[in-house]
């Protein structure tokens, strides 16, 4: 599978010419390591990613001015499904993205950028080029049949699969609804890389406070971070999906409702899971720098410390303003409080 991925992403192979030809932009970046108040923050300038941003962003703030109907069309489109998860924002069914038609994601058959496909948990999945990279090596999983963008114990596994063949230096990312997440059909992000949250992690720059442990996997919430998020760590796939999955379950749980990002990595038996809770009251930060059109949602990146920035105006000043991306990740966090209810009703 690494092989694979990585002839993919040599572009010198003529087998995966069609692949190069349908993306719309080759991965470059600049970027810079900071330092603010004892952590580690990476801004990364992606100048090829600014259309598509720009556009997403159009489109999303189109259908806000018009919720009401919007409502109404998801209603009709998508029957009892949407009945049952309309009270929950950050709950969506499966449908075509905002100010679309169809899903970009339904017909992987035919999709230039499909480059395998896998079987994990007797499911079949398309392996797919993200044709809007942010990183080196940006994949995705996708399910072929249509379903939401909403992680379960059954996609959780197959990433874990996933990335344990491919190796330590990938990383997964899961993008809910209302966390940046563009598209609603369920897609896993894979990409080369680390983002800044895992190096804060080694060197002690933030730490862990332990709450739970059962079945060699813990969960503990991560102090010193600008925003508030959780660690679980453990070698059995099965416990450590089902962990994961409870969390998930009370993110939504009675009134509940906060979106979230999922990254995780597996080196060697271990995996390590950030789920970052979201406030929910938006997806853009206002304060990461004096050029508004800079930067788009944050997603696992961004709130982990990888900053992406979209022109280079942006990248200067994101630089010269530490201040600014350490307010922004806060910005973008749930509160004191709303962490505490979230554990005491995992522990309940």
């Amino acid at each position: 599978m690494r092989n694979l991925v990585e002839e993919v992403f040599s572009f010198d192979s003529e087998r995966f010419r069609p692949v190069r030809n349908a993306m719309a932009y080759l991965f470059t970046s600049k970027r810079e390591i900071l330092r603010y108040q004892g952590l580690a923050f990476e801004v990364i300038l992606n100048s090829g990613r600014y259309d598509y941003i720009a556009e997403t962003l159009r489109k999303l703030s189109q259908i806000e001015q018009n919720s009401q109907q919007s409502q109404s069309i998801g209603i009709s489109r998508e029957g009892a499904l949407m009945n049952q998860t309309r009270h929950k924002k950050s709950l969506l069914p499966h449908m075509p993205p905002p100010g679309e038609t169809r899903c970009p994601l339904d017909d992987l058959e035919r999709n230039p950028l499909l480059i395998g496909r896998l079987h994990f948990n007797q499911r079949e999945y398309g392996l797919v080029v993200n044709n809007c990279p942010w990183e080196h090596n940006h994949l995705m999983l996708v399910t072929f049949e249509h379903d939401p963008q909403s992680m379960t114990e059954r996609e959780l596994l197959a990433g874990f699969q996933l990335l344990r063949r491919l190796g330590p230096d990938y990383e997964g990312i899961f993008t809910g609804v209302l966390a940046g997440a563009s598209v609603y059909h369920f897609h896993l992000q894979v990409l080369k890389r680390a983002t800044a949250i895992w190096q804060n992690l080694e060197c002690g720059s933030v730490y862990r406070k332990q709450f739970y442990s059962s079945k060699n996997v813990t969960v503990s919430s991560v102090e010193g971070w600008p925003a508030r998020m959780f660690i679980f760590e453990g070698a059995d796939s099965s416990s450590f999906s089902s962990a994961v999955h409870r969390m998930t379950e009370v993110l939504v749980a009675g009134d509940n409702d906060f979106p979230y990002n999922l990254g995780f990595r597996c080196r060697g038996n271990l995996i390590q899971l950030i789920l970052v809770p979201r406030s929910g009251l938006g997806e853009k930060p206002t304060c990461l720098n004096h050029h508004p059109y800079s930067w788009g949602r944050f997603a696992f990146g961004d709130m982990g410390g990888s900053i992406i920035v979209l022109t280079p105006e942006g990248y200067e000043a994101t630089i010269r303003s530490r201040q600014g991306i350490y307010d922004a990740i806060a910005e973008m966090s749930i509160q004191q409080h709303e962490q505490d209810t979230l554990i005491r009703d995992f522990l309940a």
